[in-house]
């Protein structure tokens, strides 16, 4: 099993990016995106079933949601993502034998492991910057080495997020005016 959320308070009126439906706004698409990339990340494939909740602002997007992404193998992650409620923004993958603890996991300096019957292990790494850094660097050194895919975040795994999250909008009935 796998847990990650990500979520804020946002600050200023609802002409603001983050809530106008005209602006690709919303929760889902400004942060649930993190959330929906680590367990394609950690799980390396598409979900089977697909399933989540939200609440709506008046603009006609996601203020608060819930997701639910069923894996064969029995394996699950449960989301959440918010703008307009803080939450730890932490992530667990938990197994049957420990788990693996990481607060702040969209800019993690440190993880804890857990295993049952030993103590816990944390292990820490400064982070430099605001982590944008380390995505210009490898973008660089992709073009350098005349790459236009990475290797650690090919294309076909953005491509994998995107569509979880469009099942979401689908399911949640956001559209946004430039769709057809």
């Amino acid at each position: 099993m796998l847990t990650a959320d990500f979520g804020f308070r946002r600050e200023g009126p609802a002409e603001v990016r983050k809530v106008s439906l005209e602006r690709g706004g919303g929760a889902l698409l400004d942060v649930g995106v993190y959330p929906i990339s680590f367990a394609s990340w950690i799980f390396g494939k598409y979900p089977l079933k697909i399933t989540g909740i939200t609440s709506l602002y008046d603009t006609g997007v996601d203020q608060l949601s819930s997701m639910l992404l069923g894996y064969d193998d029995g394996k699950m992650a449960v989301l959440s993502c918010s703008i307009n409620t803080p939450t730890p923004k932490e992530a667990r993958i938990i197994g049957n034998k420990g788990s693996i603890h990481i607060p702040d996991f969209y800019k993690a300096t440190k993880a804890t492991l857990s295993v049952i019957g030993r103590e816990p292990v944390t292990f820490e790494v400064p982070l430099e910057g605001n982590g944008y850094n380390y995505e210009a660097k490898a973008v660089g050194e992709y073009l350098r080495q005349g790459k236009n895919e990475s290797d650690l975040m090919p294309l076909d795994d953005s491509l994998l997020t995107i569509k979880v999250m469009d099942q979401l909008r689908n399911q949640w009935g956001i559209k946004f005016p430039t769709e057809n």
